[in-house]
């Protein structure tokens, strides 16, 4: 992509294609009503997400399809988001808003302990996981959430889990195991779609 900027709800962003970033400040919030592919025009290429101290992000949709960034980075004196290990989280934690799509870092990761809800395509294109250890607690596995994890070989859903979107393991194309714990009720519709690999459903 080359050099854009623009204002959305409040929010000021500026995308330098020189070093690759995608810098947001301003004042208020991204959500649903505004999350869209190209939201920052062709700024999904970005690899450094910066995020000022007045932005707030409600949905991992915001930054749909931006598979290279290493790191969501967030103002320290952000009053609704942090980034522990680079990942975008609300404040509290309850939220894993985005996994950083690009970062090489970690084969495995593990949710905190505080998240309740993984958010729409929160790991999408996370091609280093080999595996997501979902945390007991975790409530609600939105759509797409692991969507094109084509490294992702297993995964385990806790029993806690009460609601899941469409096609949230769709297209991991080397997923092998995925296993429900009692207590989930239901698979959610394209769960599996184009899983090539997929052996044990259990």
């Amino acid at each position: 992509g080359s050099d854009a900027s623009g204002t959305v709800n409040g929010v000021d962003w500026v995308y330098t294609s020189a070093d690759k970033t995608l810098v947001l400040s301003g004042s208020g919030t991204l959500g649903e009503d505004v999350a869209d592919f190209g939201l920052f025009g062709g700024s999904w290429v970005a690899e450094h997400v910066k995020i000022g101290a007045d932005v707030n992000i409600t949905t991992g949709r915001v930054f749909e399809n931006f598979v290279f960034v290493d790191e969501y980075e967030v103002d320290a004196n952000n009053k609704y988001l942090c980034n522990p290990d680079g990942v975008l989280m609300s404040k509290d934690k309850t939220v894993l808003i985005k996994y950083p799509a690009g970062s090489k870092e970690f084969s495995f990761y593990t949710v905190p302990d505080t998240v309740k809800t993984i958010s729409y395509g929160a790991f999408e294109f996370s091609s280093a996981l080999k595996t997501v250890f979902l945390n007991d607690g975790l409530e609600t596995i939105d759509t797409f959430a692991f969507f094109n994890c084509n490294n992702l070989l297993y995964i385990t859903v806790p029993g806690t889990v009460t609601s899941m979107g469409r096609g949230i393991f769709s297209q991991c194309r080397v997923l092998n195991k995925v296993t429900f714990e009692e207590g989930v009720t239901e698979v959610p519709a394209e769960a599996f779609d184009r899983c090539r690999t997929l052996e044990t459903v259990v």
